[in-house]
């Protein structure tokens, strides 16, 4: 799935992703749809942290993303999608 949107001092902005970054691998599981992305991160919860694989153009780049409770009255962004 694509990332559709980053929050300023998300985890992931403070893991260095960005917009338009494809999601390949979660703790080593491929990611190949929403589905796959759902169940992965769904095995997670705040405080852990999860190497995301994301392919940027042609590069494929791990990163470290230290999870953290969702702000309270903070509406959720949308999920990653599988288009671009």
């Amino acid at each position: 799935p694509y990332v559709d949107e980053v929050l300023p001092n998300s985890p992931a902005a403070k893991a260095g992703i960005l917009v338009n970054d494809l999601v390949s691998f979660i703790d080593g599981e491929p990611i190949y749809s929403i589905k796959s992305y759902q169940a992965a991160m769904g095995r997670t919860k705040p405080g852990d942290t999860v190497r995301m694989e994301v392919r940027r153009g042609d590069n494929l780049q791990s990163v470290d993303v230290k999870l953290e409770e969702w702000p309270k009255g903070l509406l959720k962004p949308a999920l990653p999608t599988d288009k671009k």
